[in-house]
C-alpha cells in the first residue's frame, strides 16, 4: 500500500505490506515497512511499530540500524512481527510508524509534518471467540453475558498468592464495551 511521507533528516516512507486488518488478542500483527534514504544520514536510527488503541499501545516492534552505512537513494524493508497482547480489548486501533534516535539520555521521534510518526493503518482488534488455556476451565454464566471460563492460581512470588479469574463477553455486547 503506498503511503508516502517525508520524515525529518532525510528519509522518506513509502508505503507498507500489512497481512490483516483484523487481529485477535494474542495473535500476531505481521507488517512491512518500505523507506528510502533520500541523503547521506548523519546518525543511526531505529524504527518502530505499534498497534495503539484507546488503552495505549497493543503491540510494538523496534529494528535498530546502522544507517550511516546507507547509501543516498537506497530502499529498506523492516519487517516486523507483533504480537498483540492478550489483555487488548476489542476495538479500533491505529498502526503507527516512525523513526528515532539518541539524543543523550533520551529518544528523539523524527518529525513527519506536525507529528512525530505517521499512521499507516486502521486496525480491528476482535473479541476473541476462543477462551484462554487454564488449570481449572469453567463454564459460569452470569447476567449480561459474561462468563467465567477459568481460574488460575500463581505462587511463582514467594509470600504471595495470585488468583486469575478469565472472563469473557458474548461477541455482541463489545459493540458497548469500553475498558
Amino acid at each position: 500500500t503506498a503511503r508516502e511521507a517525508a520524515f525529518g533528516d532525510g528519509i522518506t516512507l513509502l508505503g507498507y505490506r500489512l497481512a490483516s486488518t483484523v487481529l485477535y488478542p494474542g495473535s500476531t500483527l505481521e507488517l512491512r515497512v518500505y523507506w528510502r534514504v533520500e541523503r547521506a544520514l548523519e546518525r543511526d536510527y531505529s524504527t518502530f511499530a505499534q498497534l495503539v488503541g484507546q488503552s495505549g499501545v497493543l503491540g510494538q516492534g523496534d529494528l535498530q540500524h546502522r544507517s550511516t552505512a546507507y547509501l543516498p537513494g537506497e530502499v529498506r524493508v523492516d519487517a516486523y512481527t507483533i504480537p498483540v497482547l492478550l489483555h487488548a480489548p476489542p476495538g479500533p486501533c491505529s498502526l503507527i510508524t516512525g523513526f528515532y534516535f539518541a539524543d543523550g539520555d533520551s529518544w528523539t521521534r523524527l518529525p513527519a509534518g506536525s507529528a512525530d510518526h505517521v499512521v499507516l493503518a486502521e486496525i480491528e482488534v476482535a473479541p476473541n471467540a476462543e477462551s484462554f488455556a487454564s488449570t481449572r476451565p469453567r463454564a459460569d454464566r452470569y447476567a449480561g453475558g459474561l462468563r467465567l471460563t477459568g481460574a488460575d492460581v500463581d505462587r511463582s512470588v514467594a509470600g504471595q498468592v495470585r488468583l486469575y479469574l478469565h472472563l469473557q463477553r458474548e461477541a455482541s455486547l463489545y459493540a458497548t464495551w469500553a475498558p
